[in-house]
C-alpha cells in the first residue's frame, strides 16, 4: 500500500472535520486547488516554526487556487482551539486527533509531514520534517501556476 502514497500517484481522499465550522470536508472536494497538508501538533518544535512563514505564504497566495489544511495531531481538541486563540493561523484547519484519517491513510510517523498535492489532486512533493522555505516555496508557486492553465 505504500506505493499509493508515491510521487505522482492520486492523493488517498480522505476527509477531516473543520475546527471552524465543524463540517466535515473530503480532500477531493478542494480539487482544483494547489493543496499543502501539512500535519502538526502544538507540541512541535519544528511545526511551530512553519506558522509565520506558512502566514506569509498564504497571504501572497489569497486569490490564487492554494489551500493550506493543517490536520492537528494534538490528543485533544481543546488543546488545537486554544492554541488558535493565540496564534494566528488564519486557514483551514482539521482536528480529528492523533488516530485521524489522515494520519493513517498517511502514515505519518513524524511531525510535520508534508504532501504538496496539485490541482488534480496528484501528489507531487512530500516533506518529513519542516522544508525550507524557499524550498516549499517554488514548489507551491510551480504548482498554482500549472493550475491556472486549463
Amino acid at each position: 500500500a505504500l506505493k499509493t502514497l508515491a510521487i505522482g500517484k492520486p492523493a488517498p481522499d480522505v476527509q477531516g472535520t473543520d475546527l471552524k465550522t465543524g463540517h466535515k470536508t473530503k480532500l477531493s472536494s478542494l480539487k482544483g486547488k494547489v493543496v499543502l497538508l501539512d500535519i502538526w501538533a502544538t507540541w512541535c518544535g519544528p511545526c511551530k516554526a512553519m506558522i509565520p512563514h506558512e502566514r506569509a505564504l498564504t497571504a501572497k497566495l489569497k486569490d490564487k487556487p492554494f489551500v493550506l489544511v493543517s490536520v492537528s495531531a494534538d490528543d485533544e481538541k481543546k488543546t488545537l482551539e486554544e492554541f488558535l486563540t493565540k496564534t494566528e493561523m488564519p486557514w483551514t484547519h482539521w482536528w480529528d486527533g492523533p488516530d485521524s484519517e489522515v494520519i493513517k491513510k498517511y502514515r505519518v510517523r513524524a511531525f510535520p509531514t508534508l504532501y504538496l498535492i496539485d490541482s488534480k489532486g496528484v501528489i507531487r512533493k512530500k516533506y518529513i520534517g519542516a522544508p525550507e522555505n524557499e524550498v516549499l516555496d517554488r514548489a507551491v508557486e510551480d504548482l498554482v501556476s500549472k493550475a491556472n492553465e486549463k
